[in-house]
């Protein structure tokens, strides 16, 4: 974790953990009990908000931070466990507090950017560590042995969260009810540094300008980002399961320039991106709105304000993950919600990358670098062609150009291959000469098995106590991609290079 630390190179500026620490974070622990067996108890998320006390007596060279704890950033919902006070010297920042009656305390050292508190309770010993990864990350361990000397231990980070950003979404089809929970549950494990507020448009509002604009332009209660799902065929009619025995020269394109219009009013008064996403149409009519798609896409192209993701692209993603049917024609008629569970699942994937690729604030910025191996970092695959048969061409001699001189810059690079750990190792070792990249020199951890790229990604996160939206992931298999990219949505990735 330290080496991690010292290769990202960030120092608390002046030394002022106390300035450092104002704000709101996001804790995320993990709880552990050794004893006679290993046990795992539980996960812990919670909100920490720590602010100048103002109510605490004033002394020369002294401040206090009052910490509150809570499960949401709502000011009624975060209670005040204690304060600290701190008192810096040459030697770093001394911090004091009461906790339970006893007296507590701790040091800040700034050379190693961490800080140790110390503190005994009734029944046991407290030892608490925050280390500083960077300027909105903390490695947080927190180890309590009772009086039997058996420890529990919570470890994880604290990750500085930015104030609640408002997402409204809506769509040409009845969808807040199916999507709010796969779409909570997907933004809880990947959007850390932000608390996101879904507002759900009216229902039959989106095919109305006047009706959903009045809703996110609102200068009283401002959104961030909006997220439009659009079928084309509901642009056409409310139920478009009904209108089957239409001809395809009897399409009506006056709804869809009318949508169209009121994305071109709100381009011009737009206080926060949207972003338009095409969703099938029913399979039957899905060729009859091919050429109303391409239309709608370049004249969605000319706004600066509002983009657009394509129906082809749902579906594929769809069609990667599931052989199941995407469309359900009972559930569109009786409650015009037309698409299977699996379909919603993938639909809430999409809108959290949205929201991802958005809200990804600078805490996020780029850390670790995750390669794959065979057909990324050479030509072939090494178990079957041996390291003398490895093609280490300009095109994969220039990506690895690239990603060592991100590492010059301070990034972590990592291995991540589905391959036997002895060919890769033999792979560098005996093609040395003839590579820009350096196992030992430049690459901090590998995982070479054959378990999900996901997993090894995932554990690769705890053992470098970074973030995953810090992680970049260059495969050059696009269902290894989408594998990763459906169970961690914060990662980028990048299935081609150039």
């Amino acid at each position: 974790m330290s080496a991690a630390a010292n290769a990202v190179g960030y120092d608390v500026p002046n030394g002022d953990f106390c300035a450092y620490l104002k704000g709101f974070w996001k804790r995320n622990l993990e709880w552990r009990r050794f004893g006679a067996s290993f046990k795992h108890l539980r996960s812990t998320n919670n909100i920490v908000f720590i602010e100048e006390d103002l109510d605490a007596a004033r002394q020369p060279n002294t401040q206090f931070l009052r910490w509150s704890f809570g499960r949401t950033l709502k000011q009624q919902d975060l209670a005040s466990a204690y304060t600290v006070q701190f008192i810096p010297d040459e030697q770093g920042t001394f911090m004091e507090w009461s906790f339970e009656g006893v007296t507590c305390h701790g040091v800040f050292k700034p050379e190693a950017n961490v800080a140790i508190l110390n503190f005994c309770l009734q029944e046991s010993m407290v030892t608490i560590t925050y280390r500083v990864l960077d300027a909105n990350t903390m490695a947080v361990c927190i180890v309590d042995v009772d009086s039997e000397h058996t420890p529990t231990i919570q470890y994880g980070n604290m990750y500085r969260i930015n104030p609640s950003k408002r997402v409204a979404i809506g769509g040409t089809f009845a969808c807040d009810e199916a999507l709010a929970v796969p779409l909570q549950y997907l933004l809880k494990n990947a959007v850390w540094n932000v608390d996101v507020d879904l507002q759900w448009l009216r229902y039959g509002s989106v095919t109305d300008f006047e009706e959903w604009s009045s809703d996110v332009v609102n200068p009283a209660r401002p959104v961030d980002l909006v997220l439009l799902l659009v079928r084309l065929s509901d642009l056409e009619a409310a139920h478009p399961e009904l209108q089957l025995s239409k001809k395809s020269d009897d399409v009506v394109d006056g709804p869809i320039n009318q949508f169209l219009g009121g994305l071109e009013q709100y381009n011009t008064m737009a206080t926060a991106p949207m972003v338009v996403l095409l969703c099938p149409c029913p399979p039957t009519t899905a060729t009859r709105f091919d050429a109303m798609e391409r239309e709608v896409q370049s004249k969605i192209g000319a706004l600066q304000n509002v983009t657009m993701q394509s129906s082809g692209l749902l579906l594929s993603l769809f069609e990667q993950q599931y052989t199941t049917a995407f469309y359900d024609a009972i559930a569109d008629k009786r409650q015009h919600s037309p698409y299977t569970q699996a379909m919603l699942n993938v639909m809430s994937l999409s809108l959290c990358r949205q929201i991802c690729r958005l809200f990804r604030a600078a805490s996020s910025r780029k850390k670790v670098i995750v390669l794959d191996c065979d057909n990324t970092l050479w030509g072939g695959a090494v178990a079957e062609v041996g390291p003398s048969g490895i093609d280490l061409g300009p095109r994969f001699l220039s990506l690895q150009r690239f990603v060592v001189a991100q590492q010059q810059r301070g990034m972590l690079l990592a291995l991540c291959s589905k391959n036997i750990l002895e060919d890769v190792t033999a792979a560098f070792t005996q093609r040395r000469d003839d590579m820009v990249l350096d196992l030992d020199k430049h690459v901090v951890a590998t995982k070479v098995n054959w378990q999900p790229k996901s997993e090894n990604i995932a554990q690769l996160a705890k053992e470098l106590s970074l973030g995953l939206d810090s992680f970049i992931f260059i495969d050059d298999n696009p269902l290894e991609c989408n594998e990763v990219a459906t169970a961690l949505p914060s990662i980028t990735f990048a299935s081609k290079f150039e």
